[in-house]
């Protein structure tokens, strides 16, 4: 399986400026900052709304403050608003041309109320990012009332195969499982819905793309409380990549 590094700074921050005006409609002086945490990384700062990029061309938009509402657009039209947005990321050169891109859901993705009687005020539109139909990310747009785009998150990244790599195979990542939940406290048991190969396309800075196993499984907890989640474990044999930026 390909391990794949990733292209530092493949878009110019002229791009970057003219696609928070010309997309995300940021008005006023844009303010550039570095991003403390992560290496390359820059944010940029208009009126009402933020543009953060990390290294490879992940980035992700947000609009300050929204208000929100019960009063939504349908599914239809939330869908219609985050195609044009995609189409408009496309055109502008922001998806590498070796990633596929496919519809996977529209929905509610967050409520106000109190149990019982919970109100939906935000819509999801989700699309899946692919490398050789290995899972490589998401690219979501969320929207309310107005109806607003919110938030637009585009997990990609630009990159160059950089060898082919041995793998584990599924039953030794099994057995490592354990040491990748992330869960504070006890586990009762987890049960496995579905294992793929995929890429940890990660939040934050990296130098490489490294293969995956992904347990898509719901957690058990000793209070008989479940909680959807996917664990990722390490696939290549070798573990000497250096993937700090």
């Amino acid at each position: 399986m390909p391990l794949l590094k990733v292209i530092p700074n493949p878009i110019p921050l002229e791009k970057w400026l003219k696609v928070a005006r010309e997309i995300f409609n940021m008005t006023g002086e844009l303010k550039l900052r570095k991003k403390m945490f992560f290496k390359g990384a820059l944010w940029i700062r208009g009126n009402k709304s933020d543009l953060e990029i990390l290294n490879g061309g992940y980035f992700i938009w947000n609009y300050r403050n929204p208000k929100y509402s019960s009063n939504l657009p349908s599914f239809n039209k939330a869908k219609k608003i985050a195609d044009s947005i995609l189409s408009k990321v496309k055109e502008y050169g922001l998806i590498p041309p070796n990633l596929e891109i496919k519809f996977k859901s529209v929905g509610y993705s967050h409520w106000t109320g109190v149990p019982g009687n919970l109100v939906p005020i935000e819509i999801s539109v989700t699309y899946t990012i692919s490398y050789k139909e290995y899972h490589f990310g998401e690219f979501i747009v969320r929207i309310t009332a107005g109806p607003r785009v919110i938030r637009v998150s585009c997990c990609c990244r630009f990159f160059e195969v950089e060898k082919e790599v041995p793998i584990i195979s599924a039953k030794e990542a099994l057995s490592r499982i354990l040491n990748y939940t992330n869960v504070k406290g006890p586990i009762s048991k987890i049960i496995i819905n579905d294992i793929k190969l995929a890429y940890s396309n990660k939040y934050g800075a990296q130098k490489y793309i490294e293969p995956v196993y992904a347990f898509i499984v719901k957690l058990v907890f000793p209070d008989k409380s479940t909680y959807d989640w996917c664990i990722m474990v390490p696939a290549m044999k070798e573990t000497s990549i250096n993937n700090n930026e």
